[in-house]
């Protein structure tokens, strides 16, 4: 089982691989935005407080980077505090679990949650 997991990519292969070593399906998730205004995608195990339930349970590796990556797909990256670097920057993501995410002051990170997706700018130098 996975306790904890912090990973950047712009990588869509590494979102399979992720999920399948995800130990547990999903049957609910959260979305919203954090106190960045940065958007995020929690996929959980079971609803906790303000989730929602999926129209089906998913337990497939590919069924759940399916999800993933088709929420990243229609994302907002707006934010993007390193592109003003001397560089390029690529669409990618941020897959965390165990970590928590800051919402209105608070840290938030439930018992339900089996993985936690936000979209990221990735940066590479010259």
């Amino acid at each position: 089982m996975i306790t904890e997991l912090l990973i950047k990519s712009d990588n869509p292969e590494v979102i399979v691989n992720v999920s399948a070593m995800l130990s547990q399906g999903v049957s609910h998730f959260k979305n919203g935005t954090d106190i960045h205004g940065v958007p995020y995608l929690k996929l959980q195990w079971n609803g906790g407080e303000g989730s929602k339930e999926l129209p089906c349970v998913l337990t497939s590796a590919k069924s759940i980077s399916q999800l993933i990556q088709s929420w990243l797909d229609n994302a907002d990256y707006s934010k993007c505090e390193s592109c003003n670097g001397d560089g390029s920057n690529e669409r990618g993501f941020i897959l965390s679990k165990g970590i928590g995410l800051e919402l209105d002051n608070a840290w938030d990170s439930t018992y339900y949650d089996v993985i936690v997706i936000q979209p990221e700018w990735i940066y590479y130098g010259k």
